[in-house]
């Protein structure tokens, strides 16, 4: 199958000490735990090491890979990066201009299918060394996944299944040294190792099946995983 790579590429008043005092810290506590909370749900908690990555895509820090064409368009739009693709068969993928060569971190991001054809899908491809050679975890919109490896522009399944279909999707996603587990919305795939590309960038990625395929990417959050 032909790729189509991107290349263009945050009170205390002395006199009343006693109540006012114990109001601040009950105060203080309330608004770290409402903070905590909205922390935890815009992204999801970290399980391990340092943040890498954390985007919500309402600013262009992170600088990701963008193009418009006639066939299909990647940008950002309503605090989202979306992609667009309405000729069929046609594949595409992003990856931020931050990004660095990793061999271990965990990654999640949200996924939602504005519009699909039951076959087109959306997922993340990682390892990516280039256009040729790099990992692709996808899943369409009725619900069928796979695991696949590009080598030399070759493409060959690694895992595959189906879970229950949705409009969104919750990928998660940890890349230890070759081993590699997955999650699709809680729904926990089955690990798999190859040592083919054991570091590599990571990126967002849509295809179009026998129809067109609009979806749009949230809440990125990776972390490296200490050894």
């Amino acid at each position: 199958m032909e790729a189509f790579p991107i290349n263009d590429s945050a009170w205390y008043n002395a006199p009343q000490i006693h109540l006012e005092f114990r109001q601040g810290i009950f105060l203080k506590l309330l608004w770290i735990v409402i903070m905590i909370s909205i922390g935890s749900w815009v992204f999801p908690a970290q399980r391990d090491g340092n943040i890498l990555l954390q985007d919500d895509f309402r600013t262009r820090i992170n600088r990701w890979s963008l193009t418009r064409t006639a066939k299909l368009t990647v940008d950002y739009s309503d605090g989202q990066l979306q992609m667009k693709i309405i000729s069929p068969g046609n594949r595409i993928w992003s990856i931020p201009d931050t990004a660095s060569q990793m061999s271990r971190y965990h990654l999640r991001v949200n996924v939602g299918i504005l519009e699909s054809s039951e076959d087109s899908a959306v997922g993340v491809i990682f390892n990516y060394q280039n256009d040729e050679n790099f990992y692709l975890f996808e899943i369409e919109k009725q619900g069928n996944y796979d695991v696949q490896i590009i080598e030399d522009g070759e493409m060959h399944t690694l895992i595959e299944g189906s879970i229950e279909a949705a409009r969104d999707y919750l990928f998660d996603m940890e890349v230890v040294d070759g081993e590699f587990t997955f999650s699709i919305n809680d729904t926990e795939l089955p690990v798999f190792e190859d040592d083919t590309f054991t570091k590599g960038v990571f990126g967002l990625f849509s295809r179009a099946g026998h129809g067109a395929i609009h979806a749009a990417f949230d809440d990125l959050l990776v972390v490296d995983i200490q050894q």
